[in-house]
């Protein structure tokens, strides 16, 4: 901890905050639900092994088990992103870093939905789910983007990819959404944001997982 035993009171508990090597870092255990802040106030998202304590002081996501692995993902084509303005390049959905998005384009105009991007996982998977997390930063614009209508397709080539396993609606909040369908085997994984929740034309997506 940065200063263990220095701490007064309830609001003067920053020497309990975690310093960087601690080997509680993304050492915990993860929870379904384990509430969206830490108790300073940082973000903490569901699915990932959170720091152990009560300061939640990484940002990447160290996702638990049933996460197809990510570290041979490309993307293989998306119809939009946002590079002119802002890095809202599509790889930001797989990066493993909460703080970077793909973000459709903005600038000079905004194309139409439906938006998607389709992704190769480098390996064929058995893939179960879907995990979507929406933008997890502040401000007025946190809600730009978020998918409501969504539809999810596993495809074996990238090109064939039949009908959608999955289709619903996101509930317009920040949480992890997690989508179950039978399991398909396949490469390549497709997510269509049919529509923003608040119907604007936008699309944007912190993370990006497959589930096995």
């Amino acid at each position: 901890m940065v200063g263990p035993g220095t701490a007064t009171s309830i609001s003067n508990a920053g020497g309990y905050r975690l310093r960087a090597g601690s080997p509680a870092l993304a050492s915990g255990q993860v929870m379904t639900n384990p509430g969206s802040r830490d108790f300073f106030g940082g973000a903490v998202t569901a699915g990932c092994r959170p720091d152990r304590g009560a300061h939640q002081l990484t940002t990447t996501c160290a996702p638990g088990g049933g996460v197809v692995p990510r570290t041979g993902w490309s993307v293989r084509y998306v119809d939009s992103q946002e590079t002119a303005a802002g890095n809202g390049a599509a790889t930001n959905a797989f990066d493993g870093n909460l703080s970077t998005i793909w973000h459709t384009k903005y600038t000079g105009g905004s194309d139409p939905a439906p938006h998607e991007i389709q992704i190769n996982m480098g390996a064929s998977y058995s893939v179960s789910g879907l995990r979507y997390l929406p933008r997890q930063d502040g401000g007025s614009g946190v809600a730009n983007g978020r998918i409501g209508q969504h539809e999810v397709y596993v495809s074996t080539d990238g090109t064939n990819w039949g009908t959608a396993v999955a289709t619903g609606a996101f509930a317009n909040d920040a949480s992890q959404k997690d989508v179950r369908f039978t399991a398909k085997t396949g490469q390549y994984l497709r997510l269509r944001a049919v529509s923003e929740v608040a119907g604007n034309p936008w699309t944007s997506a912190a993370e990006i997982y497959a589930l096995n």
